[in-house]
């Protein structure tokens, strides 16, 4: 019998958030009373960005610093998991938006804090880890929800471009909701041992492409390449499919640092229609691709670690492809960036079923 270790996050609810505001030239910090006493400090304390520093690690400090730095108007906004000191009550989420002059320097942040507290048990029943996936709904929910509100409360006071931000941030987390909702339908389907398949025939290199300009238009973070052998078509499930691709794009831009490549090609290899996704992000060790497309693995350091994710993204990567008798692998080196690729059995002249097996679903519910 196999005994799993499974680890529940409660996320942050509106009653339990703490507000911050913080003046990057000057140094002044605005907290509320909760941010205050989730922070140590005492109602009365003195409130800038030099107190509130000391309470944090050297690594986290640092982290503050690189996000600051590399902060952009169209960048992603400030997110950082700490594991707070001996006078926090646990470990912080903190999430923020930042504020740009008209030279693009970022002069301002402002945003959310809360603790997030950890419970650890062990479980012989595999089915309750979705719990643990369940929990990564809400954090999305609760962003939504807030710069919905304060988009809300700005309009008719400030103009439109300082409004605009906010919304854009809850696009973003709309996004991130979709696709962790998609990956938990496959999960469960994974967990009962049954991923029911719909094959169509279509264009995986169209896709590929049509995915390539989303993310270009939305994330303007990253470059973006393209490249294709011509239309390339496969006989497999499209919603399926479409999740694998947007799990390795958003694993491209999730580590990769800003303003570099991520190059998207889609080719013929024999009778295999090959997707890549190639970043220049921090690299994987050859240990840790041993383990990357295991169910809840993280891997890396201190940074990537503390990246939002829940681990499954490329379990269903793996999974999915295998399911149409594909394959899914990724080529790397710690220091020089990855390339992540999945393999479907390319379809050609007949729509007959290439590489799915045989059981099969033909129309969803």
């Amino acid at each position: 019998m196999e005994v799993t270790k499974t680890v529940s996050w409660s996320t942050p609810d509106l009653d339990n958030l703490g507000f911050w505001s913080a003046n990057l030239i000057n140094g002044e910090l605005e907290l509320c009373a909760i941010s205050k006493t989730k922070l140590g400090l005492s109602t009365f304390s003195p409130s800038n960005l030099e107190t509130a520093f000391k309470k944090f690690s050297y690594k986290d400090r640092r982290c503050f610093l690189e996000q600051i730095k590399s902060a952009s108007p169209h960048g992603p906004m400030f997110r950082h998991i700490s594991a707070g000191s001996h006078d926090m009550p646990g470990p912080l989420l903190l999430k923020g938006q930042f504020k740009f002059n008209d030279s693009n320097e970022a002069i301002g942040l402002s945003g959310i804090l809360s603790t997030i507290s950890k419970s650890v048990k062990v479980t012989s029943n595999e089915s309750d880890l979705l719990t643990i996936l369940s929990h990564e709904l809400k954090a999305p929910l609760t962003t939504i929800k807030l710069y919905i509100q304060l988009a809300s409360k700005m309009l008719g006071k400030v103009r439109v471009a300082s409004v605009l931000p906010y919304l854009d941030t809850a696009v973003r987390e709309v996004d991130l909701l979709n696709n962790t909702m998609e990956n938990l339908l496959d999960y469960s389907s994974l967990n009962t041992g049954d991923l029911p398949i719909y094959p169509q025939v279509f264009s995986l290199s169209a896709m590929v492409k049509e995915e390539f300009l989303k993310h270009q238009e939305i994330h303007g973070t990253h470059i973006f390449e393209y490249h294709d052998t011509g239309h390339i078509k496969v006989n497999a499930d499209k919603i399926k499919i479409r999740l694998v691709i947007n799990n390795l794009i958003n694993n491209a831009i999730k580590y990769a640092p800003d303003q570099t490549l991520i190059r998207l090609s889609c080719n013929r290899v024999n009778d295999q229609a090959v997707e890549c996704v190639q970043d220049h992000g921090p690299g994987i060790s050859f240990e840790d691709q041993q383990k990357l497309f295991t169910k809840f693995s993280r891997v890396g350091g201190h940074e990537q670690i503390t990246k939002s994710g829940h681990g499954v993204g490329l379990y269903l990567v793996r999974k999915i492809t295998q399911a149409h008798h594909g394959e899914a692998w990724v080529k790397s080196q710690p220091g020089m960036g990855s390339a992540f690729y999945f393999c479907l059995p390319e379809q050609r002249l007949t729509t007959a079923n290439f590489g799915i097996r045989p059981k099969l679903q033909t129309k969803r519910n």
